[in-house]
């Protein structure tokens, strides 16, 4: 994370990208990162919920 925040500042100092342009990569990343396993999780237990008895 660190190796990402100092990149992100680098390319906002060489004026490469807006400091929002390296903001709003940032949250897309972490949303990403967090918000799919949490969704796999959750559709894993519903698949799981859902399956019939063994015999």
């Amino acid at each position: 994370m660190a190796f990402a925040g100092l990149m992100a500042l680098s390319r906002v100092h060489l004026r490469a990208h807006w400091l929002s342009d390296t903001v709003a990569g940032a949250l897309l990343g972490a949303g990403l990162a967090l918000g799919w396993p949490a969704l796999l999780t959750a559709l894993r237990g519903r698949i799981g919920a859902q399956a019939p008895p063994a015999p």
